[in-house]
């Protein structure tokens, strides 16, 4: 469960959020109008491998991998919560 959603934090930081210097990446990867282009608007290109880079990092190097994807598990859990509390606020505002 940690690694599917440290991968879904990663594939979600690669094709959507606006952290400034993965954007910028983004937007230059998705300029070339190429295969390679595609996969930074694709979350289910990009996740195939995403997954593939995290399986070789987890078998070379465990240890950090288990570091990385418990930070990154964390990350997404968080960010989650945030979204459902932020929708929650949302309705009980449109409710009053």
């Amino acid at each position: 469960m940690m690694d599917i959603a440290a991968i879904y934090r990663l594939v979600r930081l690669i094709v959507w959020d606006t952290f400034p210097p993965v954007a910028s990446l983004r937007e230059k990867m998705l300029s070339r109008g190429d295969n390679i282009g595609y996969l930074f608007k694709c979350p289910w290109c990009m996740s195939f491998w995403v997954a593939i880079v995290a399986l070789c990092v987890k078998r070379i190097t465990p240890k950090f991998w288990k570091f990385i994807s418990e930070v990154l598990a964390l990350s997404c859990f968080a960010g989650l919560i945030s979204e459902v509390e932020r929708m929650l606020n949302s309705r009980s505002l449109q409710q009053k």
